[in-house]
């Protein structure tokens, strides 16, 4: 581990999966269970979260993150978070993704930088946990 200063880019995500209904969740799990191994399946299960879909209150999405933002741990509280979610929206300017005017609906979220300097030795932390998906969708 080395040490990350504040202000450092320390993830974008890459490899997202997106699924937008429970039967193509399922097939996609088959399709894991059967041409690999349960424990990956397992993996995929444990690092799937929901993302808002759209504007409309109900309208949300499955995601897996396929890179090492699976690994990026939450928070448990605001004072342990360390790196924040935000979108470029020009070529020096930043904004939190939950920007109302510049809100990220789908899989693809915003890149992760530090908050405050990181240490070796100290994971990263993003959102308290919980606080990313939200309320549970009610079709899933």
């Amino acid at each position: 581990a080395t040490f990350i200063p504040k202000g450092t880019l320390v993830w974008r995500p890459r490899n997202a999966a997106e699924f937008t209904s429970v039967q193509d969740l399922r097939h996609f799990l088959e399709h894991i269970m059967t041409h690999s191994t349960y424990e990956v399946a397992c993996d995929a299960i444990r690092w799937l979260y929901a993302a808002k879909a759209s504007p409309e209150e109900d309208d949300y999405v499955m995601c897996i993150d396929f890179d090492e933002g699976s690994i990026i741990n939450r928070a448990m509280t605001d004072e342990e978070r360390n790196v924040k979610e935000f979108i470029q929206i020009g070529p020096n300017k930043l904004v939190s993704s939950l920007d109302p005017e510049h809100r990220v609906y789908g899989c693809q979220e915003g890149s992760l930088y530090a908050t405050r300097d990181i240490y070796p030795g100290e994971g990263k932390r993003r959102s308290v946990f919980g606080a990313k998906a939200g309320p549970r969708p009610s079709a899933w």
